[in-house]
């Protein structure tokens, strides 16, 4: 049973990567043309998958999200992921604006040590 939601989750979730991003199994050099002709991006070459808009995969990460969320069984567990990841980004960018501040005193500590010199 559990091998068998896990495959029906992974097909969906590759159809919504394929509905999203349009793309099909097929031939990488036809594939990256359409890419091109689409606008993706100009540099894209055979073997890389076409760009997305943060739109695009803002949507297909909620259209997969959401079913979590709304599932009694993994409920809790989406929850308390999101809270987890939430709060380790936020650590993060606090933890980058802190370093941000202590370099400033550095380099004005420097500025100010070689100016009364």
């Amino acid at each position: 049973v559990c091998s068998r939601r896990g495959l029906a989750l992974a097909h969906e979730m590759q159809q919504v990567v394929t509905a999203v991003l349009d793309v099909r199994s097929g031939d990488v050099q036809e594939q990256a043309g359409k890419a091109t002709d689409k606008g993706y991006s100009s540099g894209i070459s055979a073997g890389q998958p076409p760009r997305a808009s943060c739109r695009e995969v803002l949507r297909a990460v909620v259209r997969l999200g959401v079913p979590y969320f709304l599932d009694p069984k993994t409920r809790l567990k989406a929850f308390a992921l999101s809270a987890i990841i939430g709060t380790f980004m936020w650590l993060e960018v606090r933890a980058t604006v802190d370093m941000a501040h202590a370099m400033k005193h550095v380099s004005n500590a420097i500025v100010q040590k070689s100016e009364s010199k």
